[in-house]
């Protein structure tokens, strides 16, 4: 069964209004293809998807100007780490086509791979980016996640990282707690400890 991700969706067609190219990424497994599926599902108007894990999907794009310059409306590279020279055409037909609102993309693919692959800063100017986080969160949690990194100039990995080492010691001691509180045993008072009463007894 596939997990609907309204808040993601909403924010990439938002996104999409925009900039002519929006980037998905995320780490392996948070969703980003299923995602993608459900975006082009939902959108009206011409979707081309290409999934560069498919072998026939990516020959068609051997020569990716030859197959991307005659598409319009939205573009789908999905595992786009697997063909970074695209990346130029895509800032060409953004600058020439965005105007028009006749081609806009959508590139999904893991952070690590696709940040290896190709200098994306080079292109935050005609790029937005979601991220996906592995940890299923709360729509307007994983809003608030987004906003606070997109202020610090952090990943919400690396924000969601720093909240769980922050918090994580404090939830194991209330942990302790509640278990001591289910199975009581014997307790000292404060006069018991002064008055010396062995304690391992």
């Amino acid at each position: 069964m596939e997990i609907s991700r309204k808040h993601h969706l909403r924010r990439v067609n938002l996104l999409l209004r925009e900039s002519p190219v929006v980037a998905l990424l995320g780490a392996r497994q948070v969703g980003k293809s299923t995602l993608a599926r459900q975006l082009t599902a939902s959108r009206r108007g011409p979707t081309t998807r290409f999934d560069l894990e498919n072998p026939a999907d990516l020959a068609r794009l051997a020569d990716p100007g030859l197959e991307l310059r005659p598409l319009r409306g939205l573009v789908v590279l999905d595992e786009i780490h697997r063909l970074p020279d695209v990346f130029p055409l895509l800032r060409v037909l953004a600058d020439r086509l965005a105007a028009t609102l006749k081609f806009g993309a959508m590139v999904v693919g893991d952070r690590r791979a696709s940040s290896a692959a190709v200098d994306l800063p080079l292109y935050t100017h005609r790029i937005k980016e979601v991220t996906m986080s592995a940890i299923r969160l709360p729509d307007d949690v994983d809003r608030r996640l987004a906003d606070l990194a997109r202020k610090t100039g952090r990943t919400k990995t690396d924000c969601a990282r720093e909240a769980i080492l922050m918090h994580l010691e404090e939830i194991e001691d209330i942990q302790v707690a509640e278990e001591r509180l289910a199975t009581p045993a014997r307790r000292w008072t404060h006069a018991d400890i002064e008055s010396g009463v062995d304690l391992e007894g």
